[in-house]
């Protein structure tokens, strides 16, 4: 990779095919709490990426994920405003309404969020211009439709979860899958434990339970059906931070290091 990795902190992260390349966009937090977007190319060549910009702005807060929705633009998600493990903490448990949501039009960045309780995850469906937004304090996902500029929304539906989600996953055929917290202050006892070391590794007794949701909409997407695929108190992987599927497996995420790997043999738990 063509970058130093010594302040390299990687966070969300999103792609776009460029020119048959894959583009790559990763929130960066490096070592002083400064906040930056890297964009990488994919050398196909061999294993490695390519370091193409740094994109830095004044609006990128405190960045959690993104989602591609072109070649150089973005959404990105700040889940709060607090620079400090401390005030992070603080929001977390005061339910500080800080967050917002920006659009990254290639050279600035534009408001489309604002007053958020910990948004977090966000997918966007180009085949049906549908952009989904966790609002993680919450325990709600919402719902949006982009203009054709993309510098503003319009609000479909919130939909109610009764889990604190963290990150989500999209399948082609638009179906959702969210990796959650259903005990929040678990995950939060968590990461304060961690904040001693680093955060992350999680090797101690604590864990927090983890849970994946997957959500199917109705044509219109004021509704979604919604299932549970899995869960745990947390003894299998603790804090579940994001789940993905291809074939008929699913790989599960965490705030701690790990991974699950799922076999879903019987695929009738898709159909609903």
């Amino acid at each position: 990779m063509a970058k130093s990795q010594e302040n390299f902190h990687p966070h969300g992260l999103t792609h776009w095919m460029v020119d048959y390349a894959i583009r790559l966009y990763v929130i960066n937090h490096n070592k002083d709490m400064e906040h930056s977007v890297e964009v990488f190319e994919y050398d196909h060549s061999g294993a490695d990426l390519l370091h193409r910009e740094s994109i830095k702005h004044p609006t990128l807060v405190r960045p959690n994920d993104l989602v591609a929705v072109g070649p150089d633009q973005f959404i990105f998600t700040n889940d709060g405003v607090f620079q400090s493990e401390i005030g992070t903490l603080f929001e977390a448990l005061t339910g500080w309404n800080g967050g917002t949501v920006y659009y990254w039009d290639g050279k600035e960045s534009h408001l489309l969020l604002s007053g958020m309780g910990g948004p977090n995850g966000i997918a966007y469906d180009g085949k049906r211009n549908k952009l989904f937004v966790v609002e993680m304090k919450k325990k709600v996902i919402h719902v949006y439709e982009l203009p054709e500029d993309k510098k503003s929304v319009v609000h479909l539906s919130t939909i109610d979860v009764h889990s604190a989600c963290d990150n989500i996953y999209l399948d082609e055929g638009g179906i959702l899958y969210a990796a959650c917290h259903p005990l929040l202050y678990e995950s939060h006892k968590l990461l304060e434990i961690e904040v001693t070391k680093s955060v992350g590794d999680c090797d101690g007794p604590t864990t927090s339970p983890s849970q994946v949701l997957r959500l199917q909409f109705d044509e219109e997407y004021k509704t979604a059906a919604i299932s549970e695929l899995y869960a745990n108190y947390g003894k299998e992987i603790s804090a579940s931070s994001v789940a993905v599927f291809y074939n008929n497996q699913m790989l599960i995420g965490s705030i701690c290091k790990g991974l699950l790997h799922c076999e879903i043999r019987d695929s009738s738990v898709f159909n609903f």
